[in-house]
Order: structure tokens, then C-alpha cells, then sequence
């Protein structure tokens, strides 16, 4: 074999090596971005798609719905344990970064959102307008959610759940003293009736899914969901408030408020899937994907 030859066969080596590269370069690529990140599906399972994945992110959680359906509010954290929160339309365009703070929830106008994060050393909560500016501390405590009459923010204040009652600035404990975890990420109900969450009532025992009622505190209840090993803590209402929306064993599943039906999988699953939030019309649900 002569030497251009020879040279020819090694450029198209080189060139083949090279390409090897680029392809795994790529689907490495896509692996990653579909191994975590914010996805919606139809609440049949159908119809998976990636919204967004923020880049350097060691985890995404906490997707929440604007009431318009037309954009999400979510948390990342990144390598260095930093939470940040960002919002991004649906279709997965406009992702942009609001806040150094965690677990955000819309205003019922979608014009604010409500955030948790440090301050001075103390978990506390904050309101702020959608584009960062504005913000104003409320209180201390953690995993604020809105109600949807924009009235009231429900909170955790350690192992206590709370509402602030904007009309009135005061605040009031539902079920204090009754449990021994902190009860994070929690739901209203669409009539702004009950809250779901998921918590412990006794050291040791499983995690239960409670539904208790938001205008008065409670002394006595019985936990409307128990299994044991249930890691589950993310929870949201259908717009009928009829079911409840939740994840057992890294899948969603459904359950019927009323009755004593067992949960439902939600159908085509075969990631792990985290932290539904259903949308305003019923016909979607946000989630996180995660790695294995």
C-alpha cells in the first residue's frame, strides 16, 4: 500500500474516530437531560415530554402550575446545595431564574409567587412579583402554598402546619402537637376547604397521607392513606377535588378522595417519577423525572 494511500485510511479513521466521539458525546447528552429534569405527560400517562432541565442542576422538584396552565415555577439545586427557583412556559421556552429561594407556589393572579429559604439562619418564607422584584419576608417556617381564594398561605413552623390569613394578618396551627414530622409539600384543596399531606403521627411509623380540614384546627385524625415504606411526600388535588394525585415506589398514582379504594398507576411509566402537580384544567401532570 502506498503512503497517500495509506494516509487516506488513516484520515478516514481519524474522521470515524472522531464521529464515534460526537455520537456518544450526543447520546450522553440526551441521557443526561432525560435522566432528571421537569416533564409533563397527560394525566392518561401519554404524551411524555421533557420541559425543562437546568444546567449544572444535581436535582429538579416542586413543580407547580400557574393558574393559567401556561407556565411552571420550580426548584433546582445545584452542586454547591444551592436552591434556586425558576419559571418556564410549558412548551419549555422562557426558562429563567427568579429567586436563591426554594419551593415556589403562584399568587391565584399568577402576578407573585410565595418561596421559602434562609434568613439569618431561620427557614422563612417570602412573597415577591414574578420577575424577582418586591420581596417581602412573611414569616418564619417552610413549604408555603397558596390557596387558591388568595386569602391564605399555608406553611410548616417544624413539625406544625400553619395558615397565615392575609385579609387579617394573623395566623393560626392546624393539628399541633399531633405530628412528628415535618409535613412538607402539602395541597390545598380547589375550594380551599381541606389540605392533603404527607407526615408521620408516631416516631418510627409509616408515612401517611392525611386530608384535615383548613378553617379549624384539628385534635383527632385518621390518615386517609397508609403503607408501609411509603416515601411518597408530594400531593395535589384534581380540579374536582375528587382525587388525589401522588408518588408510590417512584410511579403516580391516583386515589379517590372518597372510599376505600386503593391507588391507581397512572399508565406508560418506566422512569422514576416524582413531584405530580396536575394542572389547572386536569388534562396534564407536571413531574420530576430522576435518576435511578
Amino acid at each position: 500500500m502506498g503512503i497517500i494511500a495509506m494516509r487516506q485510511v488513516a484520515l478516514r479513521s481519524s474522521r470515524l474516530g472522531i464521529a464515534l466521539v460526537a455520537c456518544w458525546c450526543v447520546i450522553a447528552s440526551q441521557t443526561a437531560a432525560a435522566e432528571t429534569g421537569i416533564y409533563v405527560m397527560r394525566a392518561d400517562g401519554g404524551g411524555q415530554r421533557e420541559v425543562a432541565s437546568v444546567e449544572l442542576a444535581v436535582s429538579h422538584s416542586s413543580p407547580r402550575w400557574s393558574h393559567d396552565g401556561e407556565r411552571l415555577a420550580f426548584e433546582a439545586i445545584d452542586e454547591s446545595g444551592t436552591r434556586r427557583s425558576y419559571i418556564v412556559k410549558v412548551d419549555g421556552t422562557e426558562l429563567k431564574e427568579v429567586a436563591t429561594l426554594g419551593h415556589p407556589d403562584w399568587s391565584p393572579d399568577d402576578k407573585q409567587l410565595v418561596l421559602d429559604g434562609d434568613d439569618s439562619n431561620t427557614s422563612a418564607i417570602f412573597v415577591q412579583n414574578v420577575d424577582g422584584s418586591g420581596r417581602t419576608r412573611l414569616a418564619d417556617g417552610a413549604w408555603p402554598r397558596w390557596s387558591r381564594d388568595a386569602t391564605r398561605i399555608a406553611f410548616c413552623d417544624g413539625n406544625t402546619l400553619r395558615v397565615l390569613d392575609l385579609e387579617l394578618g394573623e395566623q393560626y396551627s392546624l393539628c399541633e402537637g399531633i405530628f412528628v414530622q415535618r409535613p412538607g409539600s402539602f395541597d390545598w384543596s380547589r375550594d380551599g376547604k381541606r389540605l392533603a399531606l404527607f407526615t408521620r403521627t408516631a416516631d418510627g411509623g409509616p408515612r401517611e397521607l392525611y386530608i384535615i380540614n383548613a378553617d379549624e384546627p384539628s385534635e383527632a385524625i385518621k390518615p386517609r392513606y397508609s403503607r408501609p415504606g411509603m416515601v411518597g411526600g408530594h400531593v395535589t388535588w384534581s380540579p374536582d377535588d375528587k382525587q388525589l394525585i401522588f408518588t408510590i415506589d417512584s410511579k403516580i398514582h391516583a386515589l379517590d378522595v372518597e372510599g376505600d379504594a386503593e391507588p391507581r398507576l397512572v399508565a406508560n411509566q418506566s422512569d422514576m417519577n416524582r413531584d405530580p402537580a396536575i394542572s389547572p384544567d386536569g388534562k396534564w401532570i407536571a413531574f420530576v423525572r430522576r435518576p435511578g
